[in-house]
């Protein structure tokens, strides 16, 4: 009995010697634990699949704040992981989807590399710069555009009902609902409600950019919630990020992780 009781005294000793070798100033710790690979969030199903929309306003006004984006989106990228816990890869896809008085899709639909993206950033950013509204010779002239039916088009572009859908809204201007009439008669097909119930129909999260207090995006429209209010969305104002690159990847970045978390 007194040999065991010396044993453990001894293990005892040795275990505090380390540990407190371990913890002295003269001796750190020769390692520190990495971050999981989900960032240390909890879900009880992994994500494996990811589908990002951009809706943008391409008018002159926005070009600045765009190029930004652009230049920066590999924050975004680098917010994904490339694989699950499991050692799966994880897939991303984007669409770019730009608007003024109509809309048009860039980049041929689903693109899967950063690559693809930047190119449909460039030739987006291009045609906004005429002026003019992107489907047909005619000029862009009122001060509100379509957002709404550029944002009824995500849920044609999905491809899959079990992604996680990210939709990052990037305009200064007001909206306007059906029935309106925008310049060479293009009739508006949607109202903020209905557009609303699709972002909610697919769980999306949606985060907005864009000047302070614009109904519909940041404040409500009305009685209508704004989109920015939807679970897991945000509000950004552009004037705190318009040439501020920095900051423009840090919140792409904030963005894709909170769609891996939440």
């Amino acid at each position: 009995m007194t040999s065991m009781k010396r044993t453990a005294g001894l293990i005892l000793g040795l275990a505090l010697g380390v540990f407190g070798a371990a913890c002295s100033d003269d001796n750190p710790p020769i390692g520190v634990i990495p971050d999981p690979v989900d960032a240390g969030c909890s879900r009880p199903e992994e994500p494996r699949h990811y589908e990002v929309f951009f809706v943008l306003d391409v008018s002159g006004s926005m070009h600045p704040f765009l190029s930004d984006v652009r230049n920066e989106l590999e924050g975004l990228a680098v917010g994904f992981p490339e694989f699950d816990r499991g050692g799966h890869s994880v897939r991303i896809d984007y669409y770019l989807i730009a608007f003024v008085n109509d809309f048009k899709v860039f980049g041929g639909g689903r693109m899967s590399s950063l690559l693809a993206l930047q190119a449909a950033f460039d030739e987006a950013i291009t045609a906004g710069m005429t002026e003019k509204n992107l489907n047909s010779d005619v000029n862009n002239v009122e001060p509100e555009e379509n957002l709404l039916d550029a944002l009824a088009d995500v849920p044609v572009l999905a491809s899959s009902p079990d992604s996680v859908k990210v939709v990052v809204v990037a305009t200064d201007a007001d909206f306007v609902e059906n029935p309106g009439v925008l310049n060479s008669g293009i009739v508006v097909q949607n109202t903020l409600s209905g557009v609303r119930d699709k972002m909610v129909a697919l769980t999306a999260k949606v985060h907005v950019f864009t000047r302070k207090n614009v109904r519909g995006l940041d404040i409500p429209l009305h009685g209508v919630e704004p989109l920015s209010a939807l679970p897991g969305s945000s509000v950004n104002p552009l004037e705190d990020l318009t040439g501020a690159r920095d900051r423009v990847h840090a919140r792409l970045n904030e963005i894709a992780r909170a769609a891996v978390c939440n």
